[in-house]
């Protein structure tokens, strides 16, 4: 009985250090970006870094790292608008680029302090998406 015990034990135990090491996060409690992420915090009144290049099929994840709750990620064009989620460090807005999306520039702000901060950045998809306009 002791030996079934102890092969149940190690059994959960294994099973637990699985679940942990294979764990997403999902809530924004993770420190490093898993496979096919990128993360750009968001700290203050800016978005580092302000206008990565990133291969087609990348999700993007904005991160609040700073203390300020009043930040959204809004596209220029209304491709995305993350509303106001950013209420407590460590939430996050993600969007995958897809493919079809490769040679694309997408330039966004945040809507609260875009026109006091000038805080906007831009994701260039693909090596050859052109540069951003000045300040992206």
């Amino acid at each position: 009985m002791l030996r079934y015990r102890l092969l149940w034990s190690a059994l959960t135990l294994a099973l637990a250090l699985t679940n942990i090491h294979c764990s997403s996060g999902g809530g924004g409690d993770s420190p490093t970006a898993p496979p096919n992420k990128f993360i750009i915090s968001i700290i203050d009144n800016a978005f580092s870094p302000q206008s990565p290049v990133i291969g087609p099929g990348t999700t993007v994840r904005w991160e609040l790292d700073g203390m300020d709750t009043t930040h959204t990620t809004t596209e220029m064009d209304g491709t995305w608008d993350s509303g106001f989620v950013f209420n407590a460090p460590g939430n996050f807005f993600e969007r995958t680029f897809p493919a079809s999306e490769n040679g694309q520039t997408f330039e966004y702000f945040c809507v609260t302090h875009q026109a006091s901060d000038a805080m906007q950045g831009s994701i260039r998809v693909g090596a050859d998406a052109p540069d951003p306009r000045d300040g992206y």
